[in-house]
């Protein structure tokens, strides 16, 4: 994250708009509270994870045990659903959501969750041959160092790989710096 003409003057002024006229020295605290829990639709939430765990091929044993949650607690969420993340069942709701490579944990709840997996699923027929490959672990790096966006120089030097153009430096043996 850059900042960008980061002005002491305009932030002070911005913290004492906010505080409602404080015009202290020191920082305004604009958190005057925990966040309130947000109500959540139980039903939703209660299809995509029957939806997941079908997707998934795994049964809700299998699934609690690589997700390391109670069999019972994800039993009940199949039957009950979920309304509400609170913080005995946010770390086991995270480790659910890292299972199911989901980008965040508001997903489960998510009206289009089914239809956007489905879409997915159809292109990741094309990716089924490399999920069993040695080089599984190196496309899943390459997958997050794009994801970063500090990378992008890497978007040119895979699309001139694929379109089989010499690019300097870059032999079939790997990368070599110019000297």
């Amino acid at each position: 994250m850059r900042m960008q003409n980061f002005n002491p003057e305009v932030a002070h002024a911005e913290n004492v708009e906010r505080s409602g006229g404080r015009s202290e020295d020191r920082p305004v605290n604009l958190r005057s509270e925990e966040p309130k829990e947000i109500e959540r639709d139980g039903e939703v939430f209660q299809r995509n994870l029957r939806f997941l765990l079908r997707h998934s091929g795994s049964t809700q044993a299998e699934l609690a045990k690589r997700a390391n949650v109670s069999h019972d607690w994800l039993r009940q969420l199949t039957k009950r659903g979920l309304t509400q993340i609170r913080e005995r069942n946010r770390e086991p709701l995270e480790r659910l959501r890292r299972v199911f490579l989901l980008d965040s944990t508001d997903e489960l709840w998510s009206e289009s969750l089914i239809k956007d997996v489905e879409r997915v699923s159809r292109r990741s027929d094309q990716m089924r041959p490399y999920l069993r490959s040695k080089d599984w672990p190196y496309l899943l790096k390459v997958l997050e160092l794009l994801q970063s966006g500090e990378h992008d120089y890497l978007r040119g030097l895979i699309k001139a790989l694929a379109d089989e153009t010499k690019v300097e430096g870059v032999t079939e043996k790997g990368f070599h710096m110019p000297d």
